[in-house]
């Protein structure tokens, strides 16, 4: 992130928009490249979320928390709804 944050925030958005339409226009059968194209998309958005835990990593670890509490009672209460 030290280097120009547009030139970050081009290379990101390309890259992951891209791995993205990769993976979706990849037929189910050709399962390597279909991995390949998941990783490469994954890897982006690493790449891209990774610095922001030198800013405040309690913060972002306390959201992190929450998501995953939130995300997890809202699949178990879809799981045991009637």
């Amino acid at each position: 992130m030290s280097a120009n944050p547009w030139v970050v925030l081009g290379v990101s958005l390309v890259g992951s928009i891209g791995a993205m339409m990769g993976t979706m226009m990849t037929p189910p059968e050709n399962t390597i490249l279909k991995h390949a194209c998941w990783l490469a998309f994954n890897g982006f958005q690493a790449a891209t979320l990774s610095p922001l835990f030198f800013l405040s990593p309690a913060i972002l670890s306390r959201a992190a928390i929450y998501t995953c509490g939130v995300v997890g009672s809202l699949s178990y209460v879809g799981a045991t709804a009637k």
